[in-house]
């Protein structure tokens, strides 16, 4: 896939369009040509300036945000543990314990997810976790990831209770369920392969009607067009590198500047030709002068087309490797993953960001002020038990209609 570092220069690209020679308009294939040429300029533009603008976001990010994060951290800390020393100094009623507890639960929680918090920090929550619940944090993980197991079963028909995964590793969980699926289909490809050849053999000698024939024979001699139309791209590709790589193989340069230069030429060469980035390969013909802007305009319009498949696979690979990028983004930073985002919208992110964890920590001092006094405690606890209820009660409103059929539009 074409990196933007190796996306060509603007002066560049405009040479590799081709010019109009004296009258002579451009042939379909031509302008499709020129028109992947700025497409492909403008993707590379896109990813190149995302990658430039998510360095300054990253930097703000360190600068602007994680000193607030950590603050509001260790306030929610200061929080759980003036909630646990309470009890030991004002009395409160059954409900006002269960209230604390719950309210203790959310903040390790929470706390416990933040990356940066050190073991001996976790190994405090932990306690403070298990002290205020019935069961043990270690037992509810490990029955959650029972849970996801069992849930993973159900959903791909297989047993994994003898499979070695680690379920707090979804990347390699899923890699490792793709491998068993890969392995488990090609076994059943094995055992059925003869089964499949004796239908294959009972369908040809099922007679055709003739439109099915002439169906069948338009659907093969596409594929077979496909087929070709590839395998010439490929080779459009291999004769430039072969080209390339004649002219600059640096162990037939004696002078040792010039087989530096050439040695990094051709390392440039190889990673293009292994990513099929055939923009590149041009442009390195430009840079060695093995080709001009007249050539192009003079390549027929079958080698034009083939040069046109190569660029548009480029393209959407580009296409692809943005949206990536962009959905590695969303989920770093904890983004809708549905929401649309475009490196015009860091600035903002960050002061939504930056502005929400200022009000948090607005409220938490507040909170931290108030509970200092009984009278203040009890308050804010039968506040937030009514918050806790209000809040459950609205959940169960949603499941009920949502196990009747009602829909939201």
């Amino acid at each position: 896939m074409p990196s933007p570092e190796s996306a060509p220069s603007k002066q560049l690209l405009q040479q590799l369009a081709i010019a109009p020679t004296g009258a002579q308009t451009f042939t379909p294939a031509q302008k499709h040509f020129n028109n992947l040429v700025k497409k492909l300029q403008r993707q590379g533009d896109a990813l190149k300036k995302w990658e430039q603008e998510e360095a300054v976001f990253q930097n703000l990010w360190r600068t602007e945000y994680v000193p607030l994060e950590q603050k509001k951290n260790l306030l929610n800390w200061q929080l759980a543990c003036l909630l646990d020393n309470a009890n030991a100094t004002i009395k409160l009623t059954e409900a006002d314990l269960e209230t604390l507890s719950d309210v203790v639960l959310d903040l390790c929680e929470e706390l416990l997810q933040k990356p940066a918090m050190d073991e001996p920090s976790r190994e405090q929550l932990h306690a403070l976790y298990d002290k205020h619940s019935d069961s043990t944090l270690e037992a509810q993980m490990n029955e959650a990831k029972e849970q996801i197991r069992a849930q993973m079963e159900d959903m791909l028909g297989m047993d994994l209770s003898q499979e070695d995964i680690d379920l707090d590793n979804p990347e390699a969980f899923i890699a490792r369920m793709l491998q068993r699926l890969q392995q488990e289909q090609a076994e059943s490809d094995d055992t059925t392969q003869p089964h499949r050849a004796g239908h294959q053999t009972e369908a040809k000698t099922k007679p055709q009607t003739k439109a099915q024939q002439k169906r069948e024979q338009a659907k093969q001699k596409k594929l077979q067009e496909q087929r070709e139309a590839e395998q010439q791209a490929s080779q459009s590709l291999q004769s430039i590198f072969r080209k390339l790589s004649s002219a600059l193989h640096p162990d037939r340069e004696p002078d040792p500047t010039e087989r530096e230069r050439k040695t990094a030429l051709m390392q440039r060469v190889t990673a293009a030709y292994r990513t099929k980035d055939l923009l590149q390969l041009l442009q390195l013909q430009l840079e060695v002068e093995q080709i001009d802007p007249n050539k192009l305009s003079q390549l027929a319009d079958t080698q034009l087309s083939h040069y046109n498949r190569v660029l548009t696979q480029q393209s959407e690979e580009l296409k692809i490797e943005l949206l990536q990028v962009q959905a590695q983004f969303k989920m770093r930073y904890h983004l809708d993953p549905i929401c649309s985002v475009t490196s015009k919208d860091f600035k903002s992110i960050i002061t939504d960001f930056v502005e929400g964890t200022q009000e948090e920590i607005a409220e938490i001092e507040e909170q931290l002020t108030l509970l200092q006094t009984s009278k203040g405690l009890k308050r804010w606890l039968n506040n937030t038990r009514k918050a806790i209820e209000k809040q459950m009660q609205h959940e169960k409103m949603l499941h009920t209609l949502a196990s009747s059929g009602f829909t939201f539009r």
